[in-house]
């Protein structure tokens, strides 16, 4: 037998005001939640991503008949305003703006809806700022449009069941993220962040675990390249919701299939 609780505040004027102190304090749970097909992309870094790779998303896209593209993160790099120093004085954060309105220009042709996550180097800039403002008041001065539209939140819920995020968590394991987060959420994992792409399952075997790897250009970044390290190599890839069912494409797609 239940048990029921008396949640009459009224009765208890100090639990009353208590209420109306925590009310003033938001609730995290305004996150996206999206329908129908979708391609989803991520990582781009810009301005180090790969024109190659970001190509052929909109050309599958297009083929496909997708309107809707959802960016799982870090669409910017944010290296001019890193803890570490950039050797190149002309890589300033203009610059690296600049290169993201292009981009995103060029999705809004294509797209009807452009979704926007924050990724942890989107996040560099509200902690080179001190929280000065939101990635969504800077979007909506840098490319207002309403199409364009930028969440706060790492993560979005697409036809009730697939989770699109840039996790907190990264694993040199491939698909052991995604797999624990798709145990936890009871939901299909489509994930950026771990720069590798993998396709799993969660242990009951019933949600898809998958990370898509990113549209970057690996050779633009100095801290992969000059030095050797045990790192695991990155992967290009992006995914694509189309009927419900989850395509992750990569280096080994046959893309005539496709296009």
């Amino acid at each position: 037998m239940g048990v029921t609780y008396n949640t009459e505040f009224k009765n208890y004027p100090y639990l009353e005001k208590m209420k109306r102190l925590a009310d003033e304090f938001p609730s995290y749970d305004t996150f996206e939640k999206l329908e129908g097909d979708a391609l989803i992309i991520s990582d781009l870094h810009a301005p180090f991503f790969s024109p190659e790779w970001v190509c052929r998303a909109m050309e599958v896209a297009k083929a496909q008949e997708i309107k809707k593209v959802i960016i799982a993160g870090d669409v910017l790099d944010g290296k001019s305003i890193s803890c570490f120093k950039c050797a190149d004085k002309s890589h300033t954060l203009q610059m690296e703006f600049t290169v993201v309105r292009q981009i995103l220009m060029a999705f809004l042709e294509q797209f009807d809806d452009v979704y926007l996550l924050t990724g942890n180097h989107d996040e560099r800039v509200a902690r080179f700022t001190e929280q000065q403002f939101t990635l969504s008041y800077l979007y909506q001065h840098i490319l207002p449009d309403r199409r364009l539209h930028v969440s706060e939140y790492a993560y979005c819920i697409l036809n009730g069941d697939i989770r699109i995020t840039h996790p907190y968590n990264y694993s040199s394991v491939p698909g052991s993220v995604p797999r624990g987060l798709a145990s936890k959420y009871l939901q299909h994992i489509v994930m950026g962040h771990t720069h590798r792409v993998a396709v799993a399952f969660d242990a009951s075997g019933k949600y898809m675990a998958c990370e898509i790897g990113g549209l970057f250009d690996a050779k633009k970044f100095d801290w992969i390249n000059l030095k050797d390290n045990r790192a695991p190599s990155w992967n290009n890839g992006f995914a694509m919701v189309k009927d419900g069912k989850i395509t992750v494409f990569h280096d080994g797609t046959h893309w005539d299939s496709w296009m």
